[in-house]
């Protein structure tokens, strides 16, 4: 039954009630109580119509989930529903009591007063009123949607009726999705920058804050996993951003070492080492790796692997510091997008610098090989027009000591020219072919060096000194260390210093696990400071009375070289010289 309804059956009982009473007098006394008996009927039915109507009432409030409430001008509660007490109990441990004004249910001052001025708005304007609230419950935020209807009576508003819908869930979705678009905008801003940019430092230094802050993270890191030259895999951290200072700086050393410690790293990186990344919890994660985490002050990670010409690079780094939250399985997957754009931009890196290095080496070979052209053929023809020139004079020499001489003359031109046929083949080879590994016996392959010069003139009461300290055998190419050798050694017997009384050279060799140390020196004339720079160069003589090819040196810097070792030289002139050189010993790949 509707109002209108009700309304038709109140004014036809008040109308039989007025008409009766107007015709009492003519009813007899059966007939009186008759019509009393049938009107008190009436009136409880009536009755018990809108007891039925408010209980049914009450019934659709209290069932209804969302909280209802309202209040008269004084702000006093004229009533509410179920739904509203139990939740200003659980929001505020405060009972709501009709009668009572409802902005005792708010403990709150500031808070108090925003919602007085929210009531009396909607009395003052006559008009609904609609807003979103927010209450933080157990580190939760919670949002309702409040609603507030003004109640008229003859043309005045005399209460308000409120309703306030839980939003929570609509609101976690739209920030999510909001969520979702500023990762994606940010891993797309950040991806221009790889794709623009051609210095990976700066790239990862200037793209880490733009995904970092769009992930909700509180740091991001890029790690990579580097190899020594003892073979063993080393990991650095080689950028790192946190959202403010309150964040705790990330421990380079402490997250290095923890991830070169295979017995405490949870198999992580062998994780990622297969393309999975690693997301959760500090409390999902083994003993080990909780750790690890509690000490950077973690409560959730998300790893990504960085691949690169499809081999594991390293990985990028995400952590929440602050609460309780982690990436959805949509946000991991926009990060790893990222991840696997950054591994394509370091593969673009890398084949950019081997260009480079390549064109620049190409362009090295190509000004080399015109300077040992010109070099080499002008070094070639002048020992040959010697020895033609020499020839020519013997012919027409009679004394036998004259053609001696000139015999002896032309002995030193063939001897040069033969040299600088060694040295060019030596050269040569040392470009083509590749790193040789044998087993080395120091001594003796010293000695034979030695040995080459002792009937050579210069050589003559030169001491040769031979010093090993050998922990290790030396595995390296026999044939280019005796190159080098032969080259420093075959220097220091030609510039050795014929006025000192006990010229000498030395070597000093000290073999470890990992390299060799040579160190080759002697008292002879040594080299002036500003020649130094210059003996290493292709065809260089620091000296204009030298009898050498001009290639030794360099021979000798670019044998290191494809060794992988170092040189450096150390002179005073008038002194002495002292070469030291470091190459790698060969022993762990040979076994």
């Amino acid at each position: 039954m509707n109002l209108s309804e009700n309304d038709s059956k109140d004014k036809t009982l008040a109308s039989k009630v007025s008409f009766h009473r107007q015709d009492l007098t003519r009813l007899s006394k059966e007939e009186l109580i008759d019509q009393v008996l049938s009107l008190h009927a009436q009136l409880e039915s009536k009755e018990s119509e809108a007891l039925n109507g408010e209980a049914n009432l009450r019934a659709i409030l209290d069932h209804n989930e969302n909280g209802i409430w309202s209040i008269d001008k004084n702000l006093k509660v004229i009533d509410f529903n179920k739904s509203l007490a139990e939740e200003v109990f659980r929001h505020k441990k405060i009972r709501v009591k009709r009668g009572q004004n409802v902005l005792l249910c708010i403990p709150e001052e500031d808070v108090r007063h925003h919602w007085k001025k929210r009531y009396l708005e909607v009395f003052h304007k006559k008009k609904s009123s609609s807003f979103l609230d927010v209450h933080l419950y157990k580190g939760k935020e919670e949002y309702f949607e409040i609603n507030m209807f003004p109640i008229f009576s003859r043309g005045e508003v005399t209460a308000l009726a409120i309703f306030a819908v839980n939003v929570s869930e609509r609101e976690k979705n739209k920030k999510n999705l909001n969520s979702k678009n500023t990762l994606m905008k940010a891993v797309n801003k950040a991806t221009e920058i790889l794709i623009t940019n051609e210095d990976m430092g700066s790239s990862i230094t200037e793209t880490l804050p733009i995904i970092g802050n769009a992930s909700s993270s509180c740091r991001a890191y890029v790690v990579s996993r580097e190899y020594e030259n003892d073979g063993r895999i080393r990991y650095r951290l080689c950028s790192s951003w946190k959202k403010d200072e309150s964040i705790a700086k990330l421990d380079r050393g402490f997250m290095e070492q923890f991830l070169f410690d295979n017995a405490n790293n949870s198999d992580c990186l062998t994780v990622m080492s297969s393309g999975q990344r690693i997301k959760g919890k500090r409390k999902e994660f083994d003993e080990g790796f909780q750790k690890f985490l509690k000490v950077l002050n973690v409560k959730a990670v998300l790893w990504v692997p960085i691949r690169v010409k499809n081999q594991f690079w390293g990985f990028i780094g995400f952590d929440i510091c602050e609460k309780n939250e982690i990436w959805s399985d949509f946000e991991a997957e926009l990060l790893t997008n990222f991840a696997n754009a950054l591994g394509a931009f370091i593969s673009r890196q890398q084949v950019t610098d081997e260009l480079k290095e390549q064109n620049e080496e190409l362009n090295k070979v190509n000004k080399e090989l015109d300077r040992f052209v010109y070099s080499a053929s002008h070094d070639l023809r002048t020992p040959l027009s010697s020895l033609l020139g020499l020839i020519n004079i013997a012919k027409n020499e009679k004394h036998i000591e004259d053609i001696r001489f000139c015999l002896n003359l032309q002995e030193k031109s063939v001897n040069r020219l033969d040299n600088l046929i060694k040295d060019i083949i030596h050269y040569s080879r040392n470009t083509r072919l590749e790193v040789d590994k044998n087993a080395c016996e120091l001594k003796e392959t010293i000695s034979e060096v030695f040995e080459q010069f002792e009937f050579e003139e210069h050589a003559v009461n030169i001491e040769k000194i031979i010093k090993i300290n050998q922990k290790e055998r030396l595995y390296t190419d026999l044939g280019r260390l005796k190159i080098i050798l032969n080259n420093i050694i075959s220097n220091a017997v030609r510039y050795r210093d014929s006025d000192k009384k006990k010229p000498y050279i030395m070597v000093d060799v000290y073999v470890s696990k990992d390299r060799a140390h040579f160190e080759i020196s002697d008292n002879g004339k040594g080299i002036k400071e500003e020649f130094l720079d210059k003996i290493f160069d292709m065809f260089y003589r620091a000296s204009e009375s030298g009898q050498g090819t001009g290639l030794g040196l360099y021979i000798v810097k670019e044998t290191i070289e494809k060794l992988s070792g170092t040189i450096k030289v150390t002179s005073r002139f008038g002194q002495g010289t002292s070469f030291t050189l470091e190459i790698p010993n060969l022993l762990m790949e040979v076994v």
